[in-house]
């Protein structure tokens, strides 16, 4: 018994630090801190568990089930499809090898007794982030900053703040259902729900309205009487809600239907395998240069912008992975049946209302991005397997925790490598920033070989030689970072080194395919126009720099007022001759 109670507070202690790391933790000590401080957090909170696992529970009993299966072809496809296109890296299994863990421990180790004090840490710290994303904007609102990107807590933007909310106000709707909770419990989850609700309105994000929405909607029809009416009320209500949503933010909606337009073009081309891992990032930036050069009257032209993700897990998945990888996720879920339709007798479910908050995120935003929804996503799943049939089980044995052991002790050697690379790449472009640029460039060779996987890291590498004047080593960096990554800010790096080196012809092509990946941006076309007069072709800089006055402004700039009076000099000047 002591032994059960001992673990018991051990798996709740790790479930805390572990709720803190992919929410609260954000440690500027690498790049983009606010999503990888938080994997990292997690992977390594995920590995204690697995240890504890191990410690704890020398030998287990397994219940092979359904979903057990789905979720082993689903990893063992989505490392095979990474290893033949070689685009497995070290990050990647780290990642990969941590979620598996996670579901391992969640399935087999924590017992639905601890689920409502997991519950309750989550609500916690949904209620903590709600009252700093207040006061930040009330800070905003002091200051005279704009109001939009104010509310973040510790996230990167408002969309990775509004998730956590989403979520944790699923679970604050679970909580008022539980029976033995005192009058204050009560009223302190309505206060805290009243909070989190007010947050996720001054956070301006529609996709979590439309959660919060959903689940309030689910809840409506799990309380009370339970009748068809109920849920054809609530979905005339979301489906009306979800219109004016549209209206709030129409040029951003727009963008986001013509991103699916292009994304869907671009998972016609590989169907059924997808384009990798990288697919996105690196095709499909000349999908929409594509569709813009074929619809030159369109009305997404003004809207076209730098683009990394599809806004839609779906299509991002079914890009990278193909309708095979979508097949797969959704067998996952599939093989849940027997367990949805226990839920749903019982009444409202945490579990089925998480799924219900997590799934207006993955249509129109990119919450797979933060570990916050992979551990939701993967507990959900857990739990749920508990209440599904068994197809197969064995006797107490050691093949769980060794498995455990095993993955914990090839994955921790990889996190510490990762973490290391990553502090050492912070610091050493955060040198170069100061001036130290020279200095630190043995130390960016150094990191080449372990981050030559990153995308963001050879662009970085690039630059920095672009910037001492080592142009050709600058593209050899450069054209690796583009097999990964192929954006308007690549082609213009490009066009800067091929300029340098004399390749005018390839410089004038780079800066084209930047201006018809982003029409509305200036950068190119004011580029163009002093590489034209560089190369003697004065017709062609007249006729580039008239195009430049003619264009529209989309965001007034310093930068572009700069842009035009360089421009007027040069007809004026031209005119004059």
């Amino acid at each position: 018994m002591q032994r059960q109670s001992l673990q018991r507070i051990g798996y709740i202690m790790l479930f805390f630090l572990l709720a803190i790391s992919c929410t609260l933790l954000d440690i500027p000590m690498i790049h983009d801190s606010r999503i990888m401080m938080k994997w990292f957090g997690c992977c390594g909170v995920i590995l204690l568990l697995a240890f504890l696992q191990v410690y704890v529970l020398p030998k287990q009993r397994i219940h092979v089930r359904i979903v057990d299966l789905a979720v082993v072809i689903f990893l063992l496809y989505i490392l095979g499809a990474d290893y033949f296109r070689n685009e497995l890296s070290e990050p990647v299994i780290l990642r990969t090898v941590c979620l598996g863990l996670m579901y391992l421990v969640f399935r087999q180790s924590i017992e639905k007794s601890s689920f409502d004090i997991c519950m309750g840490i989550l609500f916690a710290i949904g209620f903590a982030l709600a009252i700093w994303g207040i006061a930040q904007f009330v800070i905003a609102v002091l200051h005279h900053q704009p109001l939009h990107t104010a509310v973040t807590a510790s996230f990167d933007n408002p969309a990775g703040y509004a998730l956590a909310l989403s979520l944790t106000f699923a679970i604050g709707i679970y909580l008022l259902t539980i029976t033995n909770l005192h009058r204050w419990q009560c009223n302190m989850v309505y206060v805290a729900l009243a909070a989190i609700v007010m947050a996720l309105i001054l956070s301006f994000s529609r996709t979590g309205w439309l959660s919060v929405l959903c689940v309030s909607a689910y809840a409506y029809c799990s309380y009370g009487k339970r009748s068809r009416r109920r849920w054809v009320l609530s979905l005339l209500v979301v489906v009306v809600l979800l219109a004016f949503f549209y209206f709030v933010k129409q040029d951003s909606a727009d963008g986001r239907s013509y991103i699916a337009i292009c994304t869907s073009q671009q998972i016609a081309d590989a169907p059924w395998l997808g384009h990798g891992r990288y697919g996105f990032s690196r095709a499909y930036m000349d999908y929409q240069a594509a569709y813009l050069d074929a619809h030159p009257d369109s009305r997404f032209m003004r809207l076209a912008d730098n683009t990394h993700h599809p806004f839609n897990e779906w299509l991002h998945l079914a890009v990278r992975y193909g309708v095979i990888g979508v097949l797969l996720a959704i067998g996952v879920l599939l093989s849940l049946g027997s367990a949805f339709r226990y839920c749903i007798k019982l009444g409202y479910s945490p579990l089925l209302g998480i799924l219900v908050a997590l799934f207006p995120f993955t249509l129109f935003s990119y919450p797979m991005q933060y570990p916050l929804a992979w551990v939701m996503l993967i507990m959900v799943i857990a739990f749920l397997a508990k209440y599904s049939r068994s197809l197969y089980t064995t006797s107490y044995s050691t093949a769980i925790p060794l498995t455990a052991l095993l993955c914990a002790c090839t994955a921790s050697p990889l996190l510490y490598r990762t973490v290391r690379a990553e502090v050492e790449w912070y610091d050493v472009a955060m040198r170069s920033l100061s001036g130290q640029t020279r200095y630190v460039m043995p130390r960016y060779e150094e990191l080449y070989t372990h981050l030559i996987h990153s995308p963001h890291f050879l662009y970085n590498y690039a630059a920095e030689l672009n910037y001492i004047g080592e142009y050709h080593r600058s593209q050899q960096v450069l054209s690796k970072c583009m097999k990964r990554m192929n954006d308007y800010d690549t082609h213009l790096l490009a066009a800067s080194n091929h300029e340098h080196m004399g390749n005018y012809g390839l410089a004038e092509a780079h800066l084209r395919k930047a201006s018809a990946m982003c029409p509305v941006r200036f950068v190119p076309l004011y580029q163009l126009a002093k590489l034209y007069g560089k190369m003697g072709r004065f017709e062609d800089q007249r006729r580039m720099a008239q195009q430049i006055m003619d264009k529209e402004v989309k965001v007034a700039s310093s930068r572009i007022t700069e842009i035009k009076d360089e421009m007027r000099y040069i007809l004026e000047e031209t005119d004059f001759k």
